[in-house]
C-alpha cells in the first residue's frame, strides 16, 4: 500500500472556467446532448460538445485523475509520444482523437484501477455500482469533443481516451481485472507537465467539502482565484455558476419559478459555508435585502497555508 500527502492538481484553467461544462444537472434531464462556446482568454475560443450533460460526479472523476497525473510519486503515470510503438499508447491516442498540431503533441496516460479511482472520487464503498457509476462517468467524458479555435485555426480533440482490461498488453475482462488505462487531452497534459498555465486544485478540498454544489463552485472559483487572492462576485453569478440552465425549462410541477431561484440561492449560500472548513474567507454583504443584489467576497489561502493545509494521507493501493 502507497501513501503519501495529497498532491495538487495541476489542471487547464480552460476546464475549470467553462461555463456550465459541470452543472448540477436537473433530474431527467442527464441524457441531454450539450453544446457549450466561449472565449478563453483573448486568442481562443473553445467549443464542447457532448451526447450527456456532466455533473460533479464527472467533475470529481476528472479530477482524481489529474491529480494522478500530477503527482511526482504515482508509479502509473506515463507519457505517450506521438511515435510510440506500444499498442496501448497507439489505441489511447487513437482514442482522443487529435487533430492538427495535436498529433505532434505528447499526452500523459493514468494506469489505475477502478477500486483506487473510487477511493479518490471518494466513494466509501466498492462494489458493483461503483464500478458502473465510474464506468458511465468514464464513458461521458470519453464522448466530450473539445474544439479550439486560435489564430484561425480548429483544433479538436476529446477530453479523455480509455482503455478498461488492459493488463501485460492483453485485454481482459474488466470485472475480473479492474484495470484502467485513461489518456487526457493534450491541454490537460500541458498543464500539468507545467507547458502552460494551470490551475491549481486539491482533491482533499472536494472530499471536505462534500456536496456537489460546494465542488462545482470550488472547481469555477480555483479557475479564477489563484491562491492568496481576494475577489468579489454577485451571488446571482455564483448561482449561474452551478444552474446555467434556465429557470423556466428546470421548474418542477410541483415548484414555482420563484421558489426555484430561492432554492438555488439557498443551496449556493450553504455551499459557501463549507468553503471555511478549508481555511476560505467568505464574506457575504447582505446590505440590500434583495438577495440579487448581494455580493459574496472570497478570499482563497496562501500559497503556504495550501502547504502546510494538504498533511493528510492519500492512499493510492488496495
Amino acid at each position: 500500500m502507497s501513501s503519501y500527502p495529497f498532491p495538487p492538481a495541476y489542471h487547464d484553467p480552460a476546464y475549470c472556467l467553462a461555463p456550465g461544462l459541470f452543472s448540477a444537472v436537473p433530474h431527467g434531464q442527464r441524457h441531454q446532448p450539450f453544446r457549450l462556446v466561449y472565449a478563453f482568454g483573448k486568442t481562443e475560443h473553445l467549443e464542447f460538445l457532448g451526447h450527456q450533460r456532466l455533473g460533479a460526479d464527472d467533475l470529481k472523476t476528472l479530477l482524481a485523475l489529474v491529480t494522478l497525473a500530477s503527482s511526482p510519486d504515482y508509479a502509473g503515470t506515463y507519457q505517450i509520444d506521438p511515435d510510440t510503438a506500444h499498442p496501448i499508447g497507439q489505441r489511447l491516442r487513437g482514442g482522443l482523437e487529435l487533430q492538427e498540431d495535436a498529433v505532434r503533441k505528447p499526452i500523459l496516460a493514468v494506469h489505475t484501477s477502478f477500486y483506487r479511482l473510487g477511493k479518490l472520487v471518494g466513494f466509501s464503498h466498492h462494489g458493483t455500482r461503483q464500478i458502473q457509476l465510474i464506468q458511465d462517468s468514464l464513458e461521458r467524458l470519453a464522448l466530450v469533443t473539445v474544439i479550439v479555435q486560435s489564430r484561425s485555426r480548429n483544433k479538436t480533440r476529446r477530453t479523455i481516451s480509455h482503455i478498461i482490461g488492459w493488463c501485460d498488453s492483453t485485454i481482459e475482462d474488466s470485472e475480473s481485472s479492474g484495470t484502467l488505462w485513461v489518456a487526457l487531452d493534450t491541454r490537460i497534459t500541458e498543464a500539468v507537465l507545467g507547458m502552460k498555465r494551470y490551475s491549481l486544485l486539491f482533491l482533499r478540498d472536494v472530499q471536505i467539502l462534500g456536496s456537489d454544489v460546494a465542488v462545482l463552485l470550488y472547481q469555477r472559483l480555483c479557475g479564477w482565484i489563484d491562491p492568496g487572492i481576494q475577489r468579489s462576485i454577485a451571488l446571482d453569478t455564483l448561482v449561474q455558476y452551478v444552474y446555467p440552465h434556465d429557470v423556466h425549462s428546470t421548474t418542477h410541477p410541483n415548484h414555482t419559478e420563484k421558489k426555484l431561484r430561492w432554492y438555488r440561492r439557498h443551496s449556493v449560500l450553504t455551499a459557501l459555508e463549507k468553503f471555511r472548513s478549508i481555511h476560505w474567507d467568505v464574506t457575504i454583504d447582505r446590505m440590500d435585502r434583495a438577495p440579487q443584489h448581494w455580493m459574496v467576497t472570497i478570499r482563497r489561502p496562501s500559497p503556504s497555508v495550501l502547504a502546510l493545509d494538504q498533511n493528510s494521507v492519500l492512499t493510492l493501493d488496495p
